[in-house]
């Protein structure tokens, strides 16, 4: 017999004269209806909350303290979606503490101080992938140095680019989610797209680590710049009908 009427009066009786709260889900009671991380609401909210700690070098009890308020700073100011602030705070734990965040995972951690570039180290090659030479790999840290300042300046568009030359130009195929970087194989249609060859680029080949956005972009930025203008100045003609 199913007596839904009787039911829900019993229980707004229940809560009108004793506060008593009824979990269906759960299968529990409570006064006042705080039910703790026995509610899956509740705990699925404050898992998103919490952030682990993966690893990194030693920190005191001040820091970390600094470490999680910034952190619940950062969700609340995401749930606001006030990504401006977010973003702030997330370069504010990477420049005074070198942490690392993985949104994904809800984890973080301590870069350790001698990883080059930021923090992204290069993992082994994939099998077949040609090996760069110490001159080629000092090129890509540089760029990869460079990638991240974009990125912190919110220069999204210049990183981007960046990203696509290096795995046009060095095969170089970047993991921001791990902060690694390795030479993969190259595919055919990477090959067939307008980019800088790894033998015809004589900026790339004299560099010694030292190219930078400004090199690589510069020219054709001025020329489309400058066809822009060539445009403007083209189409801005009045015809007296």
């Amino acid at each position: 017999e199913r007596r839904y009427a009787e039911s829900d009066a019993l229980r707004e009786d229940l809560k009108v004269n004793f506060n008593v709260v009824i979990h269906d889900k759960i299968k529990m009671w409570s006064i006042g209806g705080n039910f703790g991380t026995d509610d899956p609401h509740k705990a699925k909210e404050i898992a998103r909350q919490q952030y682990v700690r993966t690893g990194g070098e030693y920190l005191t009890d001040a820091q970390l303290v600094d470490i999680n308020d910034t952190l619940l700073e950062r969700i609340s100011a995401k749930k606001r979606r006030d990504f401006v602030t977010s973003d702030k705070l997330r370069a504010y734990l990477y420049e005074t503490y070198n942490i690392f965040i993985n949104d994904d995972e809800r984890e973080w951690r301590v870069l350790a101080p001698e990883l080059p570039v930021g923090g992204f180290v290069q993992s082994d090659p994939e099998p077949g992938a040609t090996r760069l030479s110490p001159d080629e790999v000092a090129t890509v840290e540089n760029l990869l140095v460079e990638r991240i300042n974009c990125q912190k300046q919110r220069a999204f568009d210049t990183a981007d680019d960046l990203k696509e030359y290096l795995a046009r130009t060095y095969s170089v195929w970047i993991d921001d989610k791990a902060r690694e970087w390795k030479v993969v194989v190259r595919s055919s249609n990477s090959d067939s797209k307008e980019s800088p060859s790894r033998d015809s680029n004589p900026e790339r080949s004299r560099s010694n680590g030292s190219v930078n956005s400004r090199q690589i972009f510069g020219a054709s930025r001025e020329n489309k710049t400058r066809n822009k203008d060539e445009t403007v100045a083209t189409v801005d003609v009045v015809v007296d009908a």
